[in-house]
């Protein structure tokens, strides 16, 4: 996901394989197998794999409204 998004809530990442680089306001976070991640989802965040590796994360999120926007908001960014 290159663009940005936020939303309300909560969000939980748990890197279970390979590498990803998750970036939260002007922070980046680079996260390996087992590192986890969990913010204000208020703030502007994105995420990518620096490698040509596949890498595999679990994304939970916890939002009072808008569940499906939240999602598709994820997913647009993932392909």
């Amino acid at each position: 996901m290159e663009d940005p998004i936020s939303h309300s809530g909560e969000e939980f990442v748990h890197c279970l394989e390979g590498e990803i680089e998750y970036c939260i306001g002007y922070r980046v976070f680079r996260l390996e197998e087992g590192d986890s991640l969990l913010f204000d989802a208020t703030q502007s965040h994105s995420y990518h794999n620096p490698t040509e590796k596949p890498a595999t994360i679990l994304m939970i999120y916890k939002v009072s409204r808008d569940r499906s926007l939240v999602q598709q908001l994820h997913l647009e960014g993932s392909a």
